[in-house]
């Protein structure tokens, strides 16, 4: 927790190399090689919306969990917080569910599936963060630890002026401004001054930063460059749409039975 945080890897040789250096052992080593295997498959084609690959916001965002000495678990956590969110399990389909909470248990844990449950039903929004800040002592430790990955979510995101290439990024400004402070403010509660001082350095420097518009991404949010052909994505397409009209209709057992699926 003494350390400062002066390098966010970006790639997984990076990250292997930090913890190497930080004193993590073997069995670590081997969970985030593991951990980062599995955000390959499920993040693949993804991007930040400022057109940075996914892969290194999760990966940094592991990084930043490293700097401070985070258990390998929360770390491990850290690369793979996006995975119900918005990782791709073949069907379609976003958010949590009781098939997709058993195969991140097969294949990273039960406690590090439990972190990442966690995180996509942590709500974070300017009234959510102000909730939160206002009743931190109350919160138990592995909801503070949740916290904590957020956060380190937020560095990322922040560290190299990411969010300012991407489009509307007036909004992320405001909402900077609404709550930059509050983020800085849970740092220092969780026991983490590093962390407070590189957020409010790294805030700091985003609101002060010019972006040239001609280097901005037309995408507000994260998005996946699909590059199949236009045949393939009429089929995945279909089956989206049949995927989520089913899902419906088993989930509504009091629609009649001969309920019909167009297109």
């Amino acid at each position: 927790m003494n350390r400062n945080i002066q390098f966010i890897a970006q790639t997984n040789i990076q990250l292997f190399h930090q913890l190497q250096e930080a004193g993590y052992n073997d069995r670590d080593l081997i969970c985030i090689h593991q951990s980062y295997q599995l955000a390959c498959r499920l993040f693949t084609g993804f991007f930040r919306g400022s057109g940075k690959p996914f892969l290194a916001h999760l990966v940094g965002t592991a990084s930043i969990l490293v700097s401070i000495e985070s258990p390998i678990e929360i770390v491990a956590a850290g690369l793979l917080h996006a995975t119900y969110e918005l990782g791709d399990f073949g069907d379609g389909s976003q958010g949590v569910s009781s098939k997709k909470r058993n195969k991140i248990k097969q294949q990273v844990g039960k406690k590090i599936e439990s972190y990442i449950a966690r995180y996509t039903a942590l709500k974070w929004n300017q009234s959510s963060a102000i909730n939160i800040f206002n009743h931190l002592e109350k919160l138990d430790q592995t909801h503070k630890e949740v916290l904590l990955i957020r956060l380190a979510n937020e560095l990322e995101d922040y560290h190299d002026s990411g969010v300012l290439y991407c489009a509307k990024y007036q909004e992320r400004l405001d909402y900077l401004n609404a709550c930059s402070h509050l983020m800085v403010a849970m740092a220092q509660k969780l026991g983490y001054p590093n962390l407070a001082i590189a957020l409010e350095q790294i805030f700091k420097e985003s609101a002060n930063q010019n972006i040239l518009p001609f280097l901005q991404n037309t995408e507000i949010y994260s998005y996946v460059l699909n590059t199949s052909s236009p045949l393939q994505r009429l089929i995945g397409k279909w089956n989206y749409r049949l995927t989520n009209r089913l899902k419906i209709i088993f989930d509504n057992h009091d629609q009649e039975s001969s309920a019909l699926i167009d297109f």
